[in-house]
């Protein structure tokens, strides 16, 4: 087929050929890659590069799907990727749409490709999957555009008694700490399932170890395999909702901070009712307790994800339910600073 010339100096064996020309920073990220053959990599490295330019057109810090939920969410897009001549109709089809193509592309192309080994993705699939970041990249030129088009805020002095640092759509603190309110107890909530799916993933793995040391013996290699299979079949269930709740962690902790923060810096401790003071103590209690759950359960997630890690060396069976768990770790600790940063704003705070 022939070669399509490439964009802003790239080499061309670097755009794959048969296909009209990939976006420049499509073919930046992964055109190299691509070209050889390091496949997964490519579409690996194409994904990424869509999640950082969404991140840093949206000014949102979460991650993967959940990013892509708040940020392509149709009712009130941070990101509006709408065709410029679409019609009411079509606009709302084109939002909708676009949020399950970015939200699918992180969870089902990304995701898998960033943990685990290698999937051995051919090359004709990798081609589409980076003709589909592509479009993605595309439709973000779309909401960079509009982004460039809006104009300024109007000066809205006097509609909130005079302070102009208010913004019509701006969260304001109440608002802020009811969302915090509402998160704490799904946090909670969402430690204590995560804990019972390691306790159930360490009962599987205490189960099978003396089966799996009976089949080491065995001469026949199928019947250890049989033992594996069997095994990553019993941990799929567990591993892969252990991610999942890590996913929701990590945009109940997002949703927490900004409560908390807003509380700390509300007012100090010492001008506080008693009341007030008596909440704000059970509060800052909790989020001690949070922490100490989070933290230990963040140890038992890591020991069991690096016993999984080894034990996955044996079958690819079991590279999936060890990629949950290792996914999940990550995700949980990308976002525990957020108790050290609370606890210091306690101390801050006079408590």
């Amino acid at each position: 087929m022939k070669e399509v010339d490439m964009a802003d100096n790239v080499e061309s064996a670097a755009q794959p050929s048969g296909l009209p020309q990939l976006h420049r920073l499509i073919v930046s990220s992964s055109g190299a890659l691509f070209a050889n053959g390091h496949y997964d990599e490519a579409v690996f490295k194409a994904y990424r590069a869509v999640e950082d330019r969404v991140k840093r057109l949206s000014g949102k810090s979460e991650i993967g799907k959940r990013l892509m939920t708040y940020v392509f969410n149709e009712n009130a897009p941070t990101l509006d990727v709408i065709s410029p001549n679409a019609d009411e109709d079509q606009g709302a089809d084109e939002r909708e749409g676009f949020k399950f193509l970015f939200m699918g592309s992180a969870q089902g192309l990304r995701n898998p490709r960033g943990h685990g080994g290698d999937l051995d993705t051919p090359e004709d699939e990798a081609v589409e999957m980076l003709a589909l970041a592509s479009l993605l990249m595309r439709a973000l030129d779309r909401a960079e555009e509009q982004q460039l088009r809006q104009p300024p805020e109007p000066d809205t002095a006097g509609e909130w008694d005079g302070d102009t640092d208010v913004e019509d759509d701006e969260t304001g603190i109440l608002d802020l700490i009811a969302i915090a309110e509402d998160a704490m107890p799904k946090l909670s909530a969402t430690i204590e399932e995560m804990a019972v799916c390691l306790t159930k993933i360490g009962t599987i793995a205490t189960e099978y170890t003396p089966t799996m040391n009976e089949a080491s013996q065995s001469t026949s290699m199928a019947a250890r395999l049989a033992v594996v299979n069997s095994l990553a079949t019993e941990l799929s269930s567990p591993t892969g909702r252990f991610r999942e709740l890590a996913a929701d962690y990590v945009g109940q902790m997002v949703d927490l901070n900004g409560g908390i923060d807003a509380l700390i810096h509300m007012k100090p401790f010492a001008e506080m009712s008693m009341e007030d003071q008596a909440e704000y103590l059970v509060l800052a209690e909790s989020v001690r307790n949070l922490r100490d759950g989070s933290i230990a359960g963040v140890g038992g997630a890591a020991t069991l994800s690096q016993q999984l890690r080894d034990v996955a060396k044996l079958s690819r069976s079991l590279k999936k339910p060890s990629a949950d768990l290792r996914d999940g770790v990550q995700q949980m600790k990308s976002v525990q600073h957020y108790y050290d940063e609370w606890v210091e704003g306690f101390r801050a705070a006079g408590i």
